[in-house]
């Protein structure tokens, strides 16, 4: 959904009282200046309209659901993403593609895949790859001297959704 030009308390999205919460990319257009930023925040119907009282917005809600590594992500263009590790040497700044979309969101209509999307593709850059914080595992049996200890750190991609196409 895609309105320029129209007035934070016309817009019917901001002044749903049903859907009191969520994420969507704002754009605040003032008449001082053409263009102040776009930025992601999380909002509430009425604080947002009281906020932006003189300004313009443009609400576009963009997203789209990945499958990779066995899990489900929700991602949205400009979002960073932790994710299992792929398969394969990665350099900063590649460019990865996942091809498993289950559903994605254009802002007008959606397309939800049985249980894919075809020829949707979510296009990311490779920024780092990494191992999280230990997870220490104790197997302990009483009075029978059984004690056994192991660490474990999984490993992670982390990566920045460029373009939902």
């Amino acid at each position: 959904m895609q309105e320029e030009g129209k007035d934070c308390f016309e817009h019917p999205d901001l002044l749903d009282s049903s859907r009191l919460s969520y994420f969507c990319q704002i754009s605040v257009f003032c008449s001082e200046s053409i263009l102040y930023s776009t930025f992601y925040i999380q909002y509430s119907a009425k604080t947002l309209a009281f906020l932006f009282l003189s300004c313009r917005i443009q609400v576009t809600m963009n997203f789209a659901v990945i499958k990779t590594g066995g899990k489900q992500y929700k991602v949205a263009p400009g979002e960073t993403l932790l994710i299992e590790k792929l398969p394969g040497e990665l350099k900063k700044g590649d460019k990865v593609v996942f091809d498993q979309v289950l559903l994605v969101n254009d802002g007008s209509k959606t397309l939800v895949g049985a249980p894919l999307v075809p020829g949707a593709t979510v296009e990311a850059t490779f920024e780092e790859e990494g191992r999280a914080d230990k997870v220490v595992v104790i197997h302990y049996r009483q009075k029978s001297r059984h004690f056994k200890k192991n660490g474990h750190r999984q490993p992670f991609m982390k990566v920045k959704i460029a373009a939902i196409k």
